[in-house]
């Protein structure tokens, strides 16, 4: 008789970040600067996280050269406004508590919090 087989496979590995360690703070206080890539709505894009020698965000740059969310919802993540908010958070950072998603573009919202945790992971 015929035997089904069910092939178990792992789920794809996230991209590995880059990380750099400063032997020096820079000019916003980073001595750690953790680049991860981010899954939004219209492809990848870069998350650069600064964080102090506490492990706070001091820093916050979203974008690099494939950034191509929809202009007017997921581009607003570009927004200093928006990057602003992490400035100051550590742990685990969640939307609410001073820091808000953008209204229209929950993907790319999700990806940037997912990119800015994981970095506060490395």
């Amino acid at each position: 008789f015929l035997h089904d087989e069910i092939l178990l496979m792992d789920a794809p590995a996230a991209p590995a970040a880059a990380v750099q360690v400063l032997g020096a703070p820079d000019a916003n206080g980073a001595v750690k600067i953790v680049t991860e890539t981010a899954k939004g709505f219209a492809g990848s894009f870069e998350v650069t996280v600064g964080l102090d020698a506490q492990g706070k965000i001091v820093s916050l740059t979203i974008g690099g050269a494939t950034f191509n969310e929809t202009e007017g919802y997921g581009a607003k993540a570009k927004d200093a406004a928006f990057a602003a908010q992490f400035i100051g958070q550590s742990g685990q950072v969640a939307y609410g508590n001073g820091v808000d998603a953008i209204s229209g573009a929950t993907i790319t919202s999700t990806a940037v919090l997912t990119a800015v945790n994981d970095a506060l992971t490395r």
